[in-house]
């Protein structure tokens, strides 16, 4: 597998929009998402992450970081990750590259939405809150 190019499919992630209010500011290609947050004062991600939801201090707006390029072990690692959470029959379901950012994408603003309400949330609730916005279910649902 090739690595992913986020820009080859900025047009359609910028697309993406949430059923209700949320302060997207933008969405924002990034070289390496560990290195922006530890420029900016934002804790790190611990695990490699395609996609990270920051709040800008200033105007209270979301940003969704993007890494520029996703390598095959990322990609991998993002997946055995989902399976671990139960969720293997969704990851099947994540065919082509666009639907991995996307779900990536959906993940992150469900974050964003929760940390705006001042809820905690699992990463396993955010991949199934992203999985059922692209109409991914387990079979016989």
């Amino acid at each position: 597998m090739a690595a992913i190019r986020t820009k080859d499919h900025l047009d359609g992630l910028k697309g993406i929009t949430p059923p209700y209010e949320f302060s997207l500011e933008r969405i924002q290609v990034v070289a390496s998402i560990r290195e922006w947050c530890e420029e900016h004062g934002v804790e790190p991600p611990e695990a490699p992450r395609i996609a990270k939801v920051v709040r800008n201090r200033n105007t209270g707006k979301y940003l969704i970081l993007v890494a520029e390029t996703v390598d095959s072990e990322n990609v991998e690692a993002i997946k055995s990750k989902i399976r671990d959470e139960g969720l293997e029959d969704h990851v099947a379901q994540l065919i082509t590259d666009e639907d991995l950012l996307k779900h990536s994408i959906l993940h992150e603003i469900y974050y964003g939405v929760n940390d705006m309400l001042g809820h905690a949330i699992t990463e396993r609730q955010c991949d199934q809150w992203a999985f059922e916005q692209m109409g991914i279910r387990s079979p016989g649902k």
